[in-house]
């Protein structure tokens, strides 16, 4: 019994052929599924909704199938996190047609205009020219088209619905890079389920019509790609599937997101940094797949350079433009965003990572919003009250223990410190952080809350994080007295 227990605890075992989640997981899935589609039917007064998720449901599990994304934890994940975006399409759709808080300005109204009315016939370099987000619109607009060429309605619902899938499929590869960094550990994988499953900035960016869903998507392939290298770093293989990886997403970001243009180059500089610093001793310095990437890298820098220098160039300006709209819309948008984005950027970029992780404060404003947008973004502060602790002691074991530093865990730790910093020092905006969810939440994993040891550190740590939380509530209501 003692062995039972023993093992239980430590779970180095193989999972079982079910797992113990998966009941549950399918069950709330098919009931928030249920919901979901029953009140974006109701409202559209359409049973065409219904239709649209179930096509895209299927798309998503075919695209699965194709590339072998498929185990029971990763088709769970899809499940899941596609049945918790009809929930928040259903409520974005009450939000907007029920109590009438549509606004014109909005992004998501925007990009859904775009899609179904000013960009029509325009090629995908046109749209680059006309639209920020050239690819989504191209993406959505095509199906679109040929929803309404099956008889369909060209509303919302769709492209929310494409967005489902992105997500769900953002969801199963993280599983998958759990599953690579740890093993077959369903413990961790249960872990990283709940995690995106909670996250609000994800179902934001499902359950509205914005191209959050695709920037998850691409981050969550790139992550992938490299983890899967430095796992096995001698296959030469996987070093050119990080290779083709690297070119087809910076290609694909400087047609939907140019400030994220150089993420799969940083990707690559971390990854290569990580094999190379916390390789084995035995390993060879140059290895056939390290040079092959290098010459790559190098190649397409001396036969592309202008382009790339331009493309920084663009990048380096729409990354300023976002710091400079941030400190002019700051006293629109909270006390606490003014005093940070008032910082000089050394200051800044630490607060302001904490700010942007634990915001909005107060954590009520989100109910008195009136938007789907602002309740969405508003979920990301109540979970990061716990998500926070278990990355600090990520990072405190990454730090303490070598046996724990891995090229693998090297290379989250780095690329998400580098992401979010990034994010700090220009826009600040919660619903980027979408984009980044994936690699946060997968390091978060690492605590092996398994252990009564490390438990009671959690304990600890969620505990003082809520106590300097509470005294951050305090502070704001004696400054905003004053202010």
């Amino acid at each position: 019994m003692t062995q039972i227990a023993l093992k239980t605890l430590l779970c180095t075992h193989k999972p079982p052929k079910r797992h113990p989640c998966a009941v549950t997981g399918y069950c709330a899935a098919l009931g928030m599924f249920a919901a979901g589609t029953s009140a974006t039917c109701l409202s559209y007064d359409s049973l065409q909704p219904l239709a649209a998720y179930l096509s895209l449901a299927g798309l998503g599990a075919l695209i699965l199938w194709v590339f072998q994304v498929n185990s029971p934890m990763e088709r769970l994940a899809y499940t899941v996190l596609f049945a918790v975006g009809t929930v928040a399409g259903a409520i974005n759709a009450v939000y907007m047609r029920q109590l009438d808080s549509l606004d014109g300005e909005t992004d998501a109204v925007a990009n859904y205009h775009g899609a179904t009315a000013h960009f029509l016939h325009e090629s995908l370099p046109d749209l680059r020219v006309l639209t920020e987000g050239a690819l989504s619109t191209y993406v959505w607009r095509e199906l679109y088209t040929v929803w309404s060429l099956l008889g369909g309605d060209k509303e919302m619902y769709l492209g929310i619905a494409v967005n489902c899938t992105l997500v769900g499929l953002s969801a199963a590869i993280g599983i998958r890079i759990v599953r690579m960094v740890f093993g077959e550990d369903w413990y961790r994988c249960r872990r990283m389920l709940l995690l995106m499953a909670t996250c609000g900035p994800l179902m934001l960016s499902a359950g509205t019509h914005l191209r959050e869903a695709f920037v998850a998507l691409l981050v969550a392939i790139i992550v992938l790609v490299w983890l899967n290298w430095l796992t096995c770093p001698k296959s030469t293989a996987r070093a050119a599937y990080c290779v083709v990886a690297t070119g087809s997403t910076t290609a694909a970001f400087s047609l939907l997101r140019t400030e994220l243009l150089l993420f799969p180059l940083l990707a690559a500089a971390v990854g290569l940094s990580a094999y190379l610093l916390l390789r084995a001793r035995s390993e060879r310095l140059f290895t056939p797949p390290v040079i092959i990437m290098a010459a790559a890298f190098l190649g397409a820098a001396a036969l592309y350079s202008d382009q790339l220098l331009e493309m920084l160039a663009y990048a380096t300006e729409r990354h300023a433009s976002y710091a400079e709209l941030g400190a002019k819309t700051a006293a629109q948008t909270s006390m606490g965003m003014t005093l940070v984005v008032n910082q000089p950027m050394l200051v800044r970029v630490p607060v302001g990572a904490i700010y942007m992780l634990m915001a909005p404060i107060p954590v009520w404003t989100p109910a008195t919003a009136g938007t789907a947008y602002h309740l969405f973004l508003g979920l990301r502060g109540l979970q990061f009250y716990f998500v926070l602790p278990l990355l600090i002691m990520a990072v405190g074991e990454l730090a303490r223990h070598r046996p724990a530093r891995t090229a693998p865990l090297a290379f989250l730790l780095a690329l998400n410190l580098c992401l979010v910093a990034g994010l700090a020092g220009s826009s600040l905006e919660g619903r980027h952080l979408a984009g980044i969810a994936i690699p946060i939440f997968a390091l978060a994993t690492l605590p092996d809350l398994r252990s009564p040891r490390v438990w009671s550190q959690y304990k600890l740590l969620t505990f003082g994080t809520l106590a300097f939380m509470a005294a951050i509530h305090f502070a704001w209501l004696v400054l905003k007295s004053q202010w």
